[in-house]
């Protein structure tokens, strides 16, 4: 019986090759589109959820107006030997400086020279909270042993090649040697921070003992912790503000605004931090949850779409068949068996679209990973669940789009179907121009959204920043041999015939900021901006136009510590309709500067997002410069 009907399936299907080839065509192109946006979507997710106990781990974060992810290196080991809910703690910093470009390390083993940014500096209690599989050697041994490093196997490869790694000799910067203790696994791409290194805070401690970087004053590390089980956030974070104070010495009016609730140390749950935390500090670009969702609807509305079209098709074909439908009854077939063969039909159709959806997928993958800056495949871990969701979609498709033709031709009589009565009713007919509607609805709405998506892009890649970004080098000062010799090297690169103009800043435009207040008047609240350390040549080199008053000028040595340009963004935080001249007084990291306003630059944007710049200082200041 099964051999017959497929034969009749096959010989109808065949009879019909155009139908046949729109049909799973359409719905194969949909599923390959729906299927790929659902890869996407499983790797936004799951991001950090590879650690064996990332439900319970949390990074501390600072919460305020202007929020950052950075708080003090002795934080995470305090908590976890306070707050019995806390089983462990662990703090790491990133060895780069603040700019957008990283400063790069000089590693040398034997003969072989390699420039590294990927160097994390870890507390030894790293592996009690994350768990980054060892290939080789004791990690947890070599964090709590001075002068260690860990690799991943990937810069492993590249440093010693097929050579055990384990006990050789790494030179950093040409003063540091340290050697390799442990091997790990690469780092899986779904983690919110990678790195190619692990260097013990243990190592730093012992070449700085006295550091002021190590200390409960510098809001300049990453901490995170992990809950004992069954523990409960909530209640860990209504104990925050006052355990916090205990080590940190706040202000009355910061100490009543965290009662409040205003600000203060905030619980960041790990596995949310790549859709739902943007804030200032984060170890790397992560993404929004938006994004998800948006996604989703539109995988959504392309599968909906493709069933739609593959059950009008087969609605629409269905009425052709009711002269069969009258033959096979009028011979002794049976209604059970008229179902079973349009639903095997479909279910044929369905199933022949879904297997060449899967190889459209494997096929367009890898142009899809370029668009998608991802590293996608389809048969991954978790891959097999895709797989069979695929299955069921191409299971429902085909039931709902045979339902029709199964139930409502096997119900005719053979009399009136040989006399050629059956007619398409209204109640057909309105169900089809509903389907088509509503195809064309959800069509019209996923080209207007790629239209508005595409527009907002080109105004991204064609808006003009507000600095020359072309035709500019960025180079990092590693060491203070190079910042103290900067104005010989500025010199010497200026000699080159292919170089206009030199500058030397603390960060890069359009980079990352370190923020501190500013205040003018003394009767006015200090307002938190962004600062930029730069040398004269900073407005010429770059392209920065002013809107008023005048550049640092070299004929007025007052400038050199007591002059200062602001952006647009901050002479409107300070509603200055004239900043130029009006005092101000910077409190720095280390010192607090007084000085007045010579210029107003124009406002720039963030290089690669085209995100406007906020409220901006820039002062001289020379030999703190990093680029």
């Amino acid at each position: 019986m099964l051999r017959n009907y497929l034969k009749i399936a096959l010989r109808n299907l065949r009879k019909r090759p155009g139908y046949t080839f729109i049909n799973v065509a359409g719905l194969a192109v949909g599923l390959a589109c729906c299927l790929m946006i659902a890869l996407y979507v499983r790797h936004e997710v799951s991001y950090d959820a590879f650690h064996e106990n990332a439900d319970d781990v949390y990074r501390v974060a600072w919460f305020s107006e202007n929020p950052q992810t950075r708080t003090p290196h002795p934080m995470a080991l305090a908590m976890a030997q306070d707050l019995p809910v806390v089983h462990a703690g662990t703090s790491l910093t990133p060895l780069w400086g603040p700019g957008l470009t990283r400063p790069t390390y000089a590693l040398r083993y034997e003969d072989r020279h390699f420039e590294e940014r990927d160097i994390l500096a870890v507390d030894s209690t790293f592996f009690e909270v994350f768990s980054f599989p060892v290939l080789q050697g004791d990690a947890r041994a070599a964090l709590r042993v001075p002068g260690q490093i860990l690799f991943t196997r990937s810069a492993a490869a590249r440093y010693f090649g097929d050579e055990d790694p384990l006990g050789k000799q790494i030179v950093v910067n040409g003063d540091t040697d340290l050697t390799v203790g442990a091997v790990l696994e690469d780092v899986p791409p779904n983690a919110h921070f990678h790195f190619d290194f692990l260097v013990s805070y243990v190592t730093l401690k012992q070449q700085n003992p006295n550091s002021a970087y190590f200390t409960w004053d510098d809001f300049g590390h990453y901490n995170y912790i992990r809950l004992a089980e069954g523990a409960d956030p909530a209640a860990l974070q209504a104990q925050l503000p006052a355990w916090s104070a205990r080590y940190i010495d706040f202000q009355e009016e910061t100490l009543r605004a965290m009662a409040e609730g205003r600000l203060g140390l905030r619980l960041q749950r790990l596995t949310a931090i790549h859709l739902h935390s943007n804030i200032r500090w984060e170890l790397e670009p992560n993404s929004d949850a938006t994004y998800v969702y948006a996604f989703s609807a539109a995988a959504l509305l392309i599968l909906l779409i493709a069933c739609i079209n593959f059950m009008n098709l087969a609605t629409a074909r269905s009425m052709e068949r009711a002269r069969e439908v009258g033959v096979r009854k009028a011979v002794g077939a049976e209604r059970r068996q008229l179902i079973a063969q349009f639903l095997g039909e479909s279910l044929l159709l369905s199933g022949v679209a879904g297997v060449a959806a899967l190889a459209f997928t494997e096929m367009l993958l890898p142009l899809f990973n370029t668009l998608a800056g991802a590293d996608l495949a389809l048969m991954d871990v978790g891959g097999s669940r895709l797989i069979l969701g695929l299955l069921g979609v191409v299971l429902g498709t085909g039931l709902v789009a045979g339902s029709y033709p199964a139930f409502y031709l096997s119900s005719f009589r053979p009399v009136q179907v040989l006399k050629g009565k059956p007619r398409a009713g209204r109640s057909e007919a309105a169900f089809r121009k509903g389907l088509v509607v509503i195809q064309f609805a959800i069509t019209i709405t996923l080209i207007t959204g790629t239209l508005v998506v595409q527009r907002q892009l080109d105004y991204l890649t064609s808006r003009p920043l507000g600095f020359d970004q072309e035709q500019v080098v960025v180079l990092s000062m590693k060491d203070e041999t190079m910042r103290e010799r900067y104005e010989a090297v500025k010199e010497a690169i200026g000699q080159h015939p292919g170089v206009r103009s030199a500058t030397a800043v603390s960060n890069v435009p359009g980079g990352r900021f370190n923020q501190n207040p500013i205040q003018w008047r003394g009767d006015v609240a200090a307002q938190s901006v962004a600062e930029l350390r730069a040398d004269h040549d900073f407005l010429r080199t770059l392209g920065v136009e002013l809107a008023a008053g005048r550049d640092f000028s070299r004929a007025a040595p007052t400038d050199v510590g007591e002059a200062f340009l602001l952006n647009e963004a901050a002479a409107r935080l300070f509603d200055w309709e004239t900043p130029v001249g009006e005092e101000i007084t910077w409190y720095d990291d280390e010192t607090t500067r007084q000085g007045r306003v010579v210029g107003v630059m124009e406002d720039f944007h963030f290089a690669s997002l085209h995100q406007q710049v906020g409220p901006l200082i820039v002062q001289i200041m020379p030999g703190a410069f990093n680029y």
